[in-house]
């Protein structure tokens, strides 16, 4: 339904482009939440190294 709204009116193509950035976006911040995650392991497995050599 709103599908068929957007396509009446012309607008399907920016609505896709506007859709496109939005997934753009989101992959982003994805690497960047991965990446994030990635160093906090990284810390706490060289914390654990650093204590074992204690």
């Amino acid at each position: 339904m709103i599908v068929q709204t957007v396509v009446k009116t012309g607008r399907l193509i920016k609505v896709s482009a506007i859709l496109k950035s939005i997934i753009n976006i989101d992959k982003c911040l994805l690497q960047i939440a991965r990446i994030f995650i990635r160093s906090q392991e990284s810390g706490v497995r060289s914390q654990e190294e650093k204590d074992k050599t204690r």
